[in-house]
């Protein structure tokens, strides 16, 4: 999400969608299995938070064996993920986020941790500009999803439950 042009935190959602362009197209695309995926995913800083498991079944999810080549291939490959960010910061939802006909909640990244990256303080930033509905669940990155399955599922819920009440009382 990179908030428009002039919007708060519009510079700092651009340059993390930018710099995800290059990564994408620095990534291999194949592998001799998923564990050496997953191995990968263990090294990285920015994915210390994923619960057990997590890396092993993401490297089995996004990869398919190429039965040419016994390799594992991503399912989609660096260069179509990088055309994918490259898209994600020129598309500008805030501009339309209030004419969402539906109730909106934005359950985010911690953008109080030391290490937060960009969706977090976009997500804060929409929240403040915009006032909608808004959770940040504490220490998660973006991949909060991964890391706090569990909250963020009961998050979403919550919120479903609460608009169904409201539908039930008109």
């Amino acid at each position: 999400l990179v908030p428009g042009p002039g919007r708060p935190e519009n510079e700092v959602g651009l340059n993390f969608e930018l710099m995800l362009v290059e990564w994408a197209k620095q990534r291999p695309d194949k592998f001799e299995s998923p564990e050496e995926l997953a191995q990968q995913f263990a090294k990285a800083k920015t994915l210390k938070r994923w619960v057990p498991g997590a890396r092993e079944l993401m490297a089995q999810t996004t990869l398919h064996e190429e039965w040419q080549t016994g390799k594992w291939v991503l399912n989609c490959p660096g260069a179509a993920e990088s055309q994918i960010y490259k898209d994600n910061s020129e598309c500008h939802l805030t501009e339309f986020m209030n004419q969402i006909p539906v109730p909106v909640k934005l359950i985010c990244a911690d953008p109080d941790q030391p290490d937060a990256l960009a969706p977090s303080k976009v997500g804060r930033a929409v929240h403040a500009e915009l006032g909608l509905n808004y959770t940040a669940v504490e220490n998660t990155s973006h991949l909060l999803q991964i890391e706090k399955p569990h909250e963020c599922a009961l998050l979403v819920g919550s919120f479903i439950e609460k608009q169904l009440s409201k539908e039930v009382g008109r």
